[in-house]
């Protein structure tokens, strides 16, 4: 992490020596620069050079410490600033407090107090920096910038652990980013990928002993070197993960490098795509259904990566919107097919989600449904989902409160919505904060997140992909059109 550059408002030379001798001695910090008044401070940050911190007297001459933190913030949202006063100016320090200041320390200096708040100015800081270098990677993947890659990284090199679980990151990011604040963690095509210093691995194992499912993989990389090549490298990566990852193993692959990794499986049509065809072509649908349970067995037998399961699963669904028989749209089939594979532990339970799928499919070319049952059902769970936006209810247990199955939840999410549950769980989340937001645009971007059920960061990393803003941009929108 880089320093913290501190900008020193004092009209004493002494105490701003004392102070000068104070911040140099605290990790992390370095000084940017000492000004002798308010008037010297906004000319100096005016001028280009970059400030983290103020550290400034509450009383000077002419512009005093209070005007100094009101032009500060006009100028910069994100400076920090801590408040210097005489014992006797207590008041006048509650008041700084007052328009957000991080904090103030009373005259005459005490290092320990001193050392203890600029403790919590790097807390909050390295914290923030975190969140804004992983936002900048998570950017980076999704429009393939090179630049951001770099930015976000902090450098070309780095020791990287890519992790897949059944169920998907957004279940169990925020447990990483609470108890490994060192490391960078983003999310990249349903894989967690966690960035840290090159030959240093973090304790990333006292995290997942806890949080393992029947389907797990671990791939690490211990010294991972990008030059200008980092998009590739890190979608590879992916690719590689899923080409280990078998249904109902936990598996640990470790490289030294990247060059050790091994270039990608080659993927092979479904076999049974061409007799499929012609089944569809026949009307012939119990062909059809016994045919895919043939193949999942055959898969079982072979321990087939779920990289290939995907490929050939996303081949079969090509071939029923082929042959007309799709009762949605195919991308919303194709989404569907994609989340039984994302929940699945066991070659058996994936075989059931599809073929139940697929069964689905098939009796709905031929007949209508039940529309009151299915929309009592429907209307119940949209009440429930509104009433408690704060729960994240997952599909399992909104399926036991209604003892129907989660095929069956995903079918009339497709059919009413037309996108899956959790699509439109995540939409009425980003429509609700948004009125938050709107509402009362003095609000913290933390309690929003907390309001939705959805931690911080993951938080910020969805809205952004929903509005193509962050939260932060979007309450800045929100008070000026007010």
């Amino acid at each position: 992490m880089r320093r913290i550059r501190a900008l020193i408002v004092e009209d004493e030379p002494p105490t701003a020596r004392f102070i000068k001798a104070l911040v140099e001695q605290e990790e992390d910090f370095e000084v940017a620069g000492i000004c002798e008044s308010g008037e010297d401070a906004l000319k100096f940050l005016g001028s280009g050079c970059k400030a983290d911190l103020v550290l400034s007297d509450i009383r000077m001459a002419q512009m005093d410490g209070l005007e100094l933190l009101k032009a500060v913030r006009r100028m910069d949202q994100n400076i920090y600033m801590i408040i210097i006063s005489g014992y006797k100016m207590f008041e006048y320090a509650k008041e700084a407090i007052r328009l957000n200041i991080e904090d103030y320390i009373t005259k005459p200096i005490e290092p320990g107090e001193f050392s203890q708040v600029l403790g919590k100015v790097r807390k909050q800081f390295q914290e923030e920096e975190r969140l804004r270098r992983q936002d900048c990677l998570e950017k980076a993947l999704r429009y393939k910038s090179e630049k951001g890659f770099r930015e976000g990284l902090g450098g070309e090199e780095a020791g990287i652990m890519a992790i897949y679980m059944s169920g998907g990151p957004g279940e169990w990011i925020g447990q990483f980013n609470t108890e490994l604040p060192d490391i960078l963690s983003v999310t990249h095509r349903e894989i967690l990928l966690l960035f840290y210093e090159a030959g240093k691995t973090p304790p990333v194992w006292k995290v997942l002993n806890r949080l393992w499912t029947k389907t797990c993989t671990v791939l690490e990389i211990k010294q991972a070197v990008f030059r200008g090549d980092g998009i590739r490298q890190v979608k590879r990566i992916c690719h590689k993960v899923q080409e280990l990852t078998v249904l109902g193993k936990r598996i640990k692959k470790s490289y030294d490098s990247l060059e050790q990794i091994e270039g990608p499986v080659s993927v092979k049509e479904l076999p049974l795509s061409e007799k499929v065809r012609m089944n569809i072509r026949a009307q012939n649908w119990e062909e059809i259904l016994r045919g895919v349970r043939k193949q999942f067995e055959e898969w079982e037998g072979q321990e087939e990566s779920l990289y290939r399961m995907r490929y050939c699963l996303r081949e079969l669904g090509e071939v029923f919107r082929e042959g007309g028989i799709l009762s949605t749209e195919g991308e919303v089939f194709q989404e569907e097919i994609l989340d039984g594979i994302r929940y699945a532990d066991s070659y058996e339970e994936l075989r059931d989600s599809v073929l139940e799928l697929f069964r689905e499919q098939l009796a709905d070319s031929q007949r209508s449904r039940a529309e009151k049952k299915e929309m009592d059902i429907f209307s119940s769970i949209l009440s429930l989902i509104d009433r408690n936006m704060e729960k994240n209810y997952s599909l399992s247990e909104i399926c036991q409160v209604y003892g129907v199955s989660q095929p069956y939840i995903r079918k009339i999410f497709r059919k009413y919505t037309h996108c899956t549950y959790s699509k439109y769980v995540s939409d009425k989340k980003i429509a609700f904060a948004k009125q938050l937001i709107e509402s009362n645009p003095d609000i913290l971007i933390k309690d929003v997140a907390e309001a939705v059920g959805v931690e911080t960061f993951y938080f910020s990393n969805i809205f952004s992909k929903s509005t193509g803003m962050t939260p932060s941009e979007y309450k800045i929108l929100s008070k000026e059109s007010k």
